[in-house]
């Protein structure tokens, strides 16, 4: 007997699950997908205007999501200021200059936080992050 997902795969099932657990490969096309297709739209918009990015807690390793922040850091003129928390042994740094192509020369403005959530507010990275935002501290 075949196995749920490789029914569900191959189109022969009557239900559609409201997450997607797929490899990336089938993520790439449900993505595109009603209802998905309606939260990546609005991520990427958020992107394009957003003055500033807080990344927290990812990984860098969802090629959807790295496609979309790669291509909307691309059309930018002005580089919004990415604040990047991580926690771990991972360095995002080189992920992050992986996943969105930067040059040594980029204009980009990166800080990174490998403490966590936790101590964020702590950190003078945060409170660079944050200078300048109306009604913020």
């Amino acid at each position: 007997m075949k196995s749920y997902w490789s029914a569900w795969r191959d189109g022969e099932c009557d239900w559609t699950p409201a997450v997607i657990l797929a490899n990336q490969k089938y993520k790439s096309r449900l993505v595109e997908q009603h209802p998905f297709d309606i939260a990546y739209d609005q991520f990427t918009a958020s992107l394009l205007h957003a003055e500033r990015w807080l990344i927290a807690g990812y990984s860098f390793r969802d090629e959807i999501v790295n496609e979309r922040l790669r291509t909307v850091f691309s059309l930018r003129g002005r580089r919004p200021q990415v604040l990047i928390v991580s926690k771990g042994a991972d360095s995002p740094q080189s992920w992050v200059s992986e996943t969105l192509n930067l040059r040594e020369d980029d204009p980009a403005t990166f800080q990174f936080v490998d403490g966590g959530l936790a101590d964020l507010e702590s950190t003078s990275a945060w409170r660079t992050w944050l200078d300048g935002v109306p009604g913020l501290y």
